[in-house]
């Protein structure tokens, strides 16, 4: 079969000096210019992300002391529960910025509070050695108040978390007792022969079975329900003051520590941390995983929350205000676009998960060209310039004076690490830094 083409040859029609042709495509999606193009509006994408972020939403008055410890409702995204240092508990509409139900809870500091699975109670526990049951649902402001059930033991409480899917709860304490809502006495005791006192505890949950907590002594201990002692013990350099697993990642969880770091751990390598977050320049009081497992909120004594990525060793963002006081505590919201935070000068405030995000309806070519702003960023957020911008963030000047003095230490044992390995013959004595944190593995 013959086949008839057409064949030209460019020296039938072009001069022997001219410049040759170029030949292009009119298609505007292969425009000659199409990354820079890009790049621009990437970087214009930034400004405008960083021009607009408005991250604080409301602020939640009615406790008169600082705000201890808070809890989401498992099953409604609007539930709050929040404890504080006399003895007050307080359930929360975050929709509405309101409290629904007030209860003289202790005497003394709420330490703790969780939420049930089915959404219709909140238990709290706190230093005078009680643990409670309160019906919210039923809160009256005409009668007296009392909790549905009570539990007590001999010693202080300071931490409590409820089974994911069973009907029992952990507390921390002098040792970690196991509780039936059934029962005014714990089903399972773990005590500890050294007298150390934990000041947190985490179901796992993905594992019914399995609890991390933090004790004195400055480790983690791994316990199992179904064993009869802790089942794995890492001691770090100093204290840690609250645990939280990853709810995607059921083996990996991040503890939040006295030295300004957090330190997430995988619980089948206890030798070294998976990641070392430093951002914050003072303790680190409270640390809650979003739903996504993707990110993560930290709250320090030096008056900031801070949102890290799950694997990321620098904060994304960091949010504070004037009047903000030291920041004891902090959850994500059930469909992680918030964040709660609570202080030690008694407000509970409201902050979005992203600062930039867009509250209300939207349309839906705003929907295209958010999702498209957000593409190209992440196509060019290695770029030198973008990647400037998007790590800047404005802070107090205490927060700065105390960066600065942090780099200086942490520059100054760098250049003495590098003497040292230049100038001894044992170079093993180089410790990395994601196991410079851990003295001891049991």
């Amino acid at each position: 079969m013959d086949v008839k083409v057409l064949q030209r040859y460019s020296g039938d029609f072009i001069a022997a000096g001219d410049r040759p042709r170029v030949t292009r495509s009119t298609n505007p999606r292969l425009h000659p210019l199409a990354r820079g193009r890009e790049y621009v509006r990437a970087l214009t994408a930034t400004k405008i992300q960083k021009i607009f972020a408005k991250p604080f939403i409301s602020v939640m008055e009615g406790h008169t002391d600082s705000v201890t410890c808070m809890a989401i409702n498992r099953k409604s995204l609007i539930g709050l529960f929040t404890g504080s240092a006399n003895g007050e508990l307080r359930v929360w509409n975050t929709m509405k910025n309101i409290s629904m139900a007030t209860y003289k809870a202790h005497k003394g500091f709420v330490k703790g509070v969780t939420g049930d699975n089915s959404g219709k109670f909140v238990f709290t526990c706190g230093i005078d050695g009680t643990i409670k049951q309160w019906d919210y649902h039923n809160f009256s402001t005409t009668e007296t108040n009392s909790p549905l059930n009570a539990y007590s033991i001999s010693s202080p409480l300071n931490g409590i978390d409820y089974n994911w899917f069973d009907e029992n709860f952990a507390t921390a304490g002098d040792m970690l007792d196991i509780w039936d809502i059934s029962r005014s006495d714990p089903i399972t005791s773990y005590d500890f022969s050294s007298g150390e006192t934990l000041y947190s505890v985490k179901y796992n949950p993905s594992q019914e079975c399995m609890l991390v907590s933090t004790a004195s002594d400055n480790s983690i201990c791994l316990f199992d329900t179904r064993a009869n002692s802790q089942i794995k013990k890492v001691i770090l350099r100093m204290r840690s003051n609250s645990v939280c697993w990853n709810p995607q990642k059921p083996y990996n969880f991040t503890v939040a520590n006295e030295d300004s770091n957090l330190y997430t751990f995988d619980i089948r390598k206890f030798e070294s941390a998976l990641v070392v977050h430093k951002a914050f320049t003072n303790a680190v009081m409270d640390v809650d995983f979003s739903p996504t497992g993707n990110e993560f909120v930290a709250s320090s004594f030096d008056k900031s929350i801070r949102i890290f990525g799950a694997m990321d060793s620098n904060s994304r963002d960091v949010y504070t205000t004037k009047r903000m006081q030291n920041v004891l505590c902090c959850r994500y919201s059930l469909d992680s676009k918030f964040v709660f935070s609570g202080s030690s000068d008694m407000c509970i405030r409201v902050w979005k998960s992203k600062s930039y995000d867009k509250r209300g309806p939207l349309s839906t070519r705003e929907k295209k060209s958010i999702d498209y702003r957000s593409q190209i960023i992440e196509r060019f957020k290695h770029t030198d310039e973008i990647r400037r911008i998007r790590k800047h963030h404005h802070v107090p000047k205490l927060i700065i004076k105390a960066n600065q003095i942090k780099a200086v230490k942490r520059q100054s044992k760098r250049r003495k690490k590098i003497n040292v390995m230049l100038h001894s013959k044992n170079i093993d004595t180089i410790v990395p830094e994601k196991k410079a944190a851990i003295l001891n593995v049991q």
